[in-house]
């Protein structure tokens, strides 16, 4: 009896452990963010400063398929520096943030980087602990799933829930002048990321 006592007894803790593991393990809800990158050449004909017509209008139809926006980092690489500088003035008139870098590549040809940061949110809602007894008195399974979910589809630029940013100082003459707006009827209509222009979606 005595034997058949310590193995209940050893079974019974070795249930809560593994309820406990589980919970820690299964439970928790997490933003999941990845890493994306996306790639495009411009080609230019006989050395020339200036895409043609032809070779822009693919550049719009790669940035409008990649829906670029704001948050997205946009690298202008190769080609001649001249190349470089006439088609970053064009992303940059497009309100993207255009960084150029000045490598070695094919000549001709200036590739068009993007890069972004996209974030998956938690399957909401998660009833699939067991709503009975537990004697861990752990958190449910849903506990948190909403607010976590939320703050996914919310934030801006999802890099900023791997690391955070510095906001830098604080402009007062910047703030002052949107709370004079703001009294007086003035404010400004906010940007559409999906209408910038020269990369309007169908």
């Amino acid at each position: 009896m005595r034997i058949l006592a310590a193995i209940f007894v050893l079974l019974a803790l070795a249930g809560c452990k593994a309820t406990a593991d589980r919970t820690v393990t299964e439970y928790k809800k997490v933003n999941k963010v990845e890493f994306v990158r996306f790639d495009h050449d411009v080609v230019y004909p006989n050395g020339e400063y200036r895409a043609s017509t032809a070779e822009m209008e693919r550049l719009t139809t790669f940035l409008r398929d990649i829906q670029v926006g704001s948050g997205d980092a946009v690298f202008v690489a190769g080609g001649s520096p001249d190349q470089r500088k006439v088609l970053g003035a064009h992303l940059a008139y497009n309100r993207l943030d255009v960084q150029q870098v000045g490598e070695n590549g094919t000549p001709g040809r200036v590739r068009v980087v993007v890069e972004r940061y996209i974030v998956t949110p938690p399957n909401c809602p998660d009833w699939s602990k067991p709503m009975g007894h537990d004697s861990e008195n752990t958190p449910g399974a849903n506990f948190g799933c909403a607010i976590t979910s939320n703050l996914g589809m919310m934030v801006a630029n999802p890099r900023d829930l791997l690391r955070g940013r510095n906001p830098g100082p604080s402009d007062a003459t910047a703030v002052s002048a949107a709370i004079a707006r703001y009294r007086a009827g003035e404010t400004r209509d906010l940007l559409d990321d999906e209408n910038v222009k020269g990369f309007r979606k169908e």
